[in-house]
């Protein structure tokens, strides 16, 4: 960025730069966070993605869920369970084995009575992991879609347009 500072050489002073920084680094009261990645070779499952196949959701209509369930460990798993969750409630759920390594994509359908917004989850059986075993999603679900129809051509009767390029298709 062709600044100076860049280029200078540090001082040969006692350090007091890195004296200077470190305190201020002290003043934000900097804190750790441990996050448990369990012991290597140990059997952990993880929801690696969630989205919705629908760009806009609307009261009514039916909503595919599409979810990535993945093994990371090193020995097939019989048989676990993967649960779409919805705000205070369970929703369907799918049996699947899993291979050593394997990413499976499971599928979901759901179907939004009220508008709002509203949080939806995937959630599979505990492992010794258990902060990978659930992903959620807040989905903005609207009343209606508002729609124009624009064909280009001028008409002074209402609709006229709209019925003569149905007629044109046809």
């Amino acid at each position: 960025d062709l600044q100076a500072t860049s280029w200078k050489q540090p001082s040969v002073q006692s350090g007091d730069g890195w004296k200077k920084v470190l305190a201020k680094i002290e003043q934000r009261q900097p804190r750790s966070v441990v996050i448990d990645l369990g012991r290597a070779g140990e059997e952990n499952r993880g929801v690696t993605e969630l989205s919705l196949e629908e760009p806009v959701v609307t009261v009514g209509s039916n909503v595919r869920i599409r979810a990535v369930v993945k093994n990371f460990g090193k020995t097939k798993v019989d048989g676990r369970r993967t649960r779409l969750t919805m705000e205070g409630g369970q929703g369907p759920e799918e049996w699947r084995d899993l291979a050593a390594d394997e990413e499976a994509v499971l599928y979901f359908s759901h179907q939004f009575t009220e508008p709002g917004d509203h949080a939806l989850g995937v959630k599979i059986d505990e492992d010794p992991l258990a902060l990978d075993n659930e992903r959620t999603l807040v989905v903005p679900v609207r009343e209606s879609l508002n729609v124009l129809l624009v064909d280009g051509h001028f008409k002074a009767e209402a609709y006229q347009a709209e019925t003569d390029y149905l007629v044109q298709a046809l």
